[in-house]
């Protein structure tokens, strides 16, 4: 990376801020280039805040900040090239401006940790004549005083750093992970209330609906046993008719067998009437069952086209359609049997018209 890339990109980073293209950077008047020298070190010297109007002091402050922290093309230039220094900074020149931006920029860290250090370890220069002085005894045990304080942070600056480099994280820096900790334990709190009070409505509301449910079902339950009642009295009306059909019969074959000279014109007619009598019952009754059939059908399908709840709907509908497919099998058996009727109607006739023809032969 070429020295004006590099100047560019390190500006862009904290603390700098300053955001530059090569292009623009390069085509900035010298006293832009001056300025943004100055505030580049004012990063690491509050005493480089200074004006642009004031060029010879800001000179003479970039040229110590750079003998102080020991530049490398500064203590080893010659008394001319020092001069062309000093006057290439006075005059915002690119080919001393960009070298110097450059090494700055190239030893930031070591710049930020000299900067800390010189804050609290710059001597002080008292003359000797105030030391010398007899009442100034006070001022010689401030400046003793002040000067093992010094080595004091040294000594403790050194075991900063060497705590720094086996890995210990700062104090502040705890203090403030701390921080967004606590932080972050009240959030998860509130958050923690919030899905307690949602939790406890909705184990109300399922409570609640429990319930309904519950209602709804014992309802369903009633109006079941009620259709099984119903069910139940029509199959005893079913059997009551057919036993009595049985007993008509059974009056008919019993007078067949006690009455010799009944003739069998007079069975046949009997028994044709007595299975017209039951066909046609069937059919009344077979009518009233389909009206049922389809009403029930009807609901079921009302309820399949609602919104459904819960599994327990599901489950009910289930059952629902489980009884309509056993009543109609049972349905179904009762047509057989009429069907059954209807064949024994079939052959009565069939034996009819065979007396019938051998009536006639007879006669003939």
């Amino acid at each position: 990376m070429d020295e004006l890339q590099f100047i560019v990109e390190r500006l862009k980073c904290v603390p700098f801020n300053k955001h530059f293209r090569a292009v623009d950077f390069d085509e900035k008047s010298p006293n832009e280039h001056l300025q943004i020298l100055c505030d580049v070190l004012a990063e690491y010297d509050a005493n480089m805040k200074l004006k642009l109007s004031s060029r010879d002091q800001i000179s003479d402050h970039i040229v110590q900040f750079l003998q102080i922290h020991k530049c490398d093309f500064i203590q080893f230039c010659n008394d001319d090239k020092h001069v062309d220094l000093i006057d290439g900074i006075r005059q915002g020149k690119k080919k001393t401006i960009y070298p110097i931006l450059h090494w700055i920029l190239s030893n930031h860290e070591y710049l930020i940790k000299r900067s800390y250090l010189s804050s609290f370890l710059m001597p002080i220069d008292v003359p000797v004549d105030y030391l010398n002085e007899i009442n100034n005894s006070n001022l010689e045990e401030l400046v003793d005083t002040y000067k093992e304080l010094q080595l004091e942070f040294v000594e403790v600056h050194k075991q900063h750093e060497s705590t720094s480099s086996t890995g210990r994280r700062p104090l502040s820096e705890i203090f403030q992970t701390t921080k967004q900790l606590k932080a972050i334990k009240q959030n998860l709190l509130k958050k923690l209330e919030r899905e307690k009070s949602q939790k406890k409505m909705n184990e109300t509301f399922q409570h609640v609906l429990e319930i309904a449910n519950k209602i709804r079902q014992a309802q369903e339950d009633e109006i079941r046993l009620a259709e099984q009642k119903g069910e139940q009295i029509q199959s005893m009306a079913i059997a009551n008719r057919r036993l009595k059909q049985v007993r008509n019969v059974y009056d008919i074959l019993i007078d067949v067998v006690t009455n010799e000279e009944m003739p069998i014109e007079e069975v046949l007619t009997r028994l044709e009437e007595e299975s017209s009598k039951s066909v046609h019952q069937l059919e009344i009754e077979l009518i009233s069952q389909r009206q049922e059939l389809e009403l029930k059908l009807q609901q079921t399908q009302n309820e399949l086209s609602g919104f459904i709840h819960t599994d327990v709907d599901l489950e009910q509908l289930e059952n629902l359609v489980n009884e309509l497919d056993d009543e109609l099998v049972s349905k179904r058996r009762e047509l057989e049997s009429i069907n059954s009727d209807g064949i024994v109607l079939n052959r009565l006739a069939a034996f009819k018209q065979a007396r019938e023809r051998c009536k006639s032969e007879v006669s003939s």
